[in-house]
């Protein structure tokens, strides 16, 4: 981790610096890895759950590493909290998925790559407070308060881009009115 220290008001006190790079070295594990990239074809608070596991994994990376937490393993977990397929949950309700869905995620990160207890512990409870187990470290309740604060922000996305569609067709509908009513 990279550290330097800034001056304010006469007192020393350290900056963490960001490193694009790290954060992309510890990406390529899941972009070289086919069956994680398959989960662009998977829905998930309005977008893909490949987009909305990058962007927990880049807010997680940020957050952990900016508190002196094991960014590592906190960034690995959301890579992973999200690893898992719709059909593998059919016919559930959406109060069913939201609990059970990290026992499956944490079933594929263990077949296709090697987690620790950390990671392991944050991607099972990243649900809390649906799921009754909360997270037992504090890069584990990164994860889970960072997953929540994204899929707000998504869901409102989705929202807005939809909002500003509908207002598009009703301007379009009204100047169509207003010129063949001349």
């Amino acid at each position: 981790m990279i550290k330097n220290e800034i001056i304010t008001h006469g007192v020393k006190s350290p900056v963490i610096i960001i490193d694009e790079y790290e954060f992309e070295d510890i990406a390529a594990e899941f972009i070289n890895c086919e069956q994680y990239m398959d989960l662009a074809s998977e829905t998930h608070h309005g977008i893909t759950r490949l987009k909305h596991s990058f962007k927990v994994a880049k807010a997680t990376y940020r957050v952990a590493k900016s508190f002196g937490l094991d960014y590592k393993s906190a960034t690995r977990a959301a890579f992973l909290h999200d690893f898992f397929f719709n059909d593998e949950l059919d016919n559930q309700s959406e109060l069913s998925k939201a609990k059970f869905h990290p026992q499956l995620a944490l079933q594929n990160s263990k077949k296709y790559f090697n987690i620790n207890d950390k990671e392991a512990d944050a991607i099972l409870n990243h649900m809390y407070p649906l799921t009754k187990d909360k997270p037992n470290t504090f890069e584990g309740m990164t994860l889970c308060l960072v997953d929540k604060g994204v899929a707000v922000t998504d869901r409102l996305s989705l929202v807005y881009s939809q909002t500003k569609t509908y207002t598009k067709k009703i301007n379009f509908l009204l100047l169509l009115f207003l010129i063949t009513n001349r």
